[in-house]
């Protein structure tokens, strides 16, 4: 799971191969969104320091990449398929818009998506 870093929405991976977007109401969560395109267990969860782009990583070797059009509207705007396994985490740079996934390929991916996105492999 990954907060948004406004603290507003929660994100969360599932085994059904969703991600689900929850709003913090008061004392309780709603689920706002699911997002769907995965093709097996969605294994975690990243959103970049803006709160304008959500990663998410599975056992379908994927990392999808969605913008946040809306509150609770996500456009999915990449699918990288540079992994040969499970990929197993990524996670958003603190402040630039730079990403890392690590699989169980043995290998760590990082994309950087300012200008023109340069991924690089390293492993």
């Amino acid at each position: 799971m990954s907060w948004l870093p406004s603290g507003k929405l929660l994100a969360t991976a599932s085994f059904d191969a969703t991600i689900a977007i929850w709003d913090n109401v008061g004392d309780d969560f709603e689920c706002i969104s699911t997002l769907e395109g995965h093709e097996n267990e969605v294994k975690s969860v990243s959103w970049n320091a803006s709160g304008s782009l959500l990663a998410t990583s599975g056992r379908d070797k994927s990392v999808w990449i969605w913008e946040v059009l809306s509150h609770n509207e996500f456009d999915c705007v990449s699918v990288l398929q540079g992994h040969t396994q499970d990929v197993k985490m990524v996670q958003w740079h603190p402040f630039m818009d730079i990403l890392l996934s690590c699989s169980y390929d043995n290998t760590m991916k990082v994309l950087i998506t300012k200008a023109s996105p340069t991924l690089v492999c390293l492993g």
